[in-house]
């Protein structure tokens, strides 16, 4: 058996973890595919944001409707990479927007996002601003919150837990 040498592999892409994502998503009947993307749609967004867009700062925000209604992923590539609160505030005011006019609609919309950016593989300052960001603005437009990760550089996936604003890492 021979081995295929370094370096003729295919490169690895930044803000990803391949073998994961084939371990994750190979195989799958479209059926299977749909109940694990629905199943944990963060790590959906994570594993299938083009590479193009994955780069620090690029932003996703999941907008779930509810009601078998369907989902969007939407790419906001080029975000602050180090935003301030009022920054996370206003990205993510568009789209609870549209989710309040859904939910006035009588569906039963959730958000999530996803961000990317370097560091380490646990919850940082930055994860803290966008999930207080999520938390707060989502509870004041009664919309329930899907959560909010990051996607490290080394390809790692960081989930900050509903309410805990980033005190332990996934």
């Amino acid at each position: 058996m021979s081995r295929t040498p370094m370096s003729s592999r295919s490169p690895r892409t930044p803000y990803d973890n391949h073998a994961d994502y084939v371990g994750r998503w190979s195989g799958l009947t479209e059926a299977e595919l749909l109940a694990a993307a629905d199943a944990d749609p963060l790590r959906f967004a994570a594993d299938h944001v083009p590479a193009i867009d994955r780069r620090e700062g690029s932003v996703v925000v999941v907008l779930d409707l509810g009601d078998d209604m369907g989902s969007s992923m939407n790419v906001i590539p080029d975000a602050p990479s180090n935003p301030t609160p009022s920054d996370c505030r206003l990205l993510l005011r568009t789209f609870l927007d549209a989710a309040e006019h859904f939910r006035r609609e009588g569906l039963s919309p959730s958000i999530g996002l996803l961000h990317h950016r370097t560091g380490p593989p646990h919850v940082t300052d930055i994860d803290r601003r966008w999930a207080s960001a999520a938390e707060d603005l989502a509870a004041r437009a009664d919309i329930r919150t899907i959560g909010v990760a990051a996607r490290t550089e080394a390809g790692a996936f960081v989930l900050i837990q509903p309410g805990d604003r980033g005190s332990t890492a996934a």
